[in-house]
């Protein structure tokens, strides 16, 4: 995030209604922890995970036999309780002698018990550092799993089975395999920009600007704005496969990767791939806008498996193991 552009999202100048009562409950940070404050309001708007913790919380606190700190079903609920309930979002009495024009806040919540437990044993959420919030997700799905085994799991309502076809490009033969995943990762497409022009002559202003030793003003700027539909395109684009081993030519030969979902989740987790190669091979993140529609039609994604006239690949996809002759001197 960039200092000039911290006004803009604190919607700075702008004079915002301060919200209190069920649903409406802050977190603070502790430490760098917006990406678990963020993760986790998000959970707690999912009625599967609603319904599991803080629909149960009684249940679960009664038949605890652990110590509750220690316990992720507790502090899940705990958590889901406190930030549904209202409880620690009411508003601040005034003290004596306070002007009344004062402007309203809420206490809000502090997960300090649930971070720890979350992070523990972790070498990265076990700090205060900032961290990304879709591998915070995916761990924190990783310990659901393993709580809740044989009762119900509320992170099935993001599973959905992905189709991969690869096509051999000699032979045209197919195979199709499926995975199971909670997130669709999704590529952004420069050259799919709307504004390229708009983008273009910022750039060259940008560029008079910094030579002149001038600060561009964060209202100012001008990013590539990217229509999703465009990036669930380029997500199902033919992706080259090379050193394909292609068991219908018993040979390496060359290969086309599609993917497609096979079934599709409840509630549909998309990852925007933000990050890039740039030319000297050093990762760096696109600054680019994503306009998502209110209506998505994904029935360009949505896998058919084998079509007919497509043949399969026969079954074995790796060659046999060289054989050596092992000579000694005699």
């Amino acid at each position: 995030m960039k200092i000039s552009e911290w006004d803009v999202i604190q919607e700075a100048g702008k004079k915002l209604t301060p919200m209190f009562g069920p649903g409406y409950t802050g977190m603070r940070n502790l430490g760098n922890s917006c990406y678990l404050n963020s993760v986790m309001q998000v959970l707690f708007t999912i009625p599967d995970f609603v319904d599991r913790y803080p629909k149960n919380i009684e249940t679960i606190y009664s038949e605890c036999r652990n110590s509750p700190a220690s316990d992720l079903t507790v502090q899940m609920a705990k958590l889901g309780h406190g930030l549904l309930s209202g409880d620690y979002s009411k508003e601040t009495p005034l003290e004596d002698g306070e002007d009344e024009a004062k402007e309203k806040c809420q206490v809000g919540i502090a997960p300090r018990m649930f971070k720890a437990l979350i992070g523990r044993g972790h070498p990265e959420f076990s700090t205060n550092r900032q961290q990304d919030a879709q591998e915070f997700l995916l761990h924190v799905f990783n310990l659901i799993e393993r709580n809740t085994r044989g009762t119900n799991n509320p992170c099935d309502s993001f599973k959905m089975q992905l189709e991969d076809r690869i096509e051999c490009t000699q032979s045209q033969q197919v195979r199709y395999t499926t995975r199971f995943d909670y997130i669709l990762s999704v590529p952004i497409p420069l050259e799919a920009a709307t504004n390229a022009d708009e983008f273009a002559a910022y750039e060259v202003k940008k560029k008079e600007l910094e030579a002149n030793k001038q600060c561009i003003d964060p209202k100012e700027i001008v990013r590539l704005k990217i229509p999703f539909k465009a990036c669930l395109d380029k997500m199902t684009q033919p992706e080259i496969v090379d050193d394909f081993y292609s068991s219908a030519l018993k040979a390496r030969s060359t290969a086309k990767k599609t993917t497609k979902l096979a079934s599709f989740p409840d509630y549909l987790l998309i990852q925007l791939r933000k990050f890039t190669l740039g030319d000297d091979w050093v990762p760096k993140k696109l600054d680019v806008s994503v306009d998502m529609p209110d209506d998505l039609d994904l029935t360009s994604i949505r896998g058919a498996g084998l079509q007919p006239g497509e043949v399969e690949l026969p079954e074995g996809d790796k060659p046999e193991p060289s054989k050596f002759i092992n000579c000694k001197d005699s």
